[in-house]
């Protein structure tokens, strides 16, 4: 193999290296869209849970069933 057929075969490797870096980075920017979107979600899901923790009723705010 010569000098010029190695080249080729390192210039034609570093192109496809090249692609698979750029398509990488672009999931990577795409999964961290959705790990902020997630994030969020679960930032007021545990909003939601403390202020329902938040709230006790007293016995009098519990309405007996009609049968009582």
């Amino acid at each position: 193999m010569s000098n010029d057929d190695r080249m080729m075969n390192l210039e034609i490797k570093l192109a496809f290296v090249e692609k698979l870096v750029g398509d990488l980075d672009d999931v990577i920017r795409e999964m961290s869209g959705h790990l902020e979107e997630v994030r969020g979600e679960l930032k007021t899901l545990r909003e939601r849970v403390n202020d329902e923790g938040n709230q006790t009723a007293s016995p009098t705010d519990i309405e007996l069933p009609p049968h009582y």
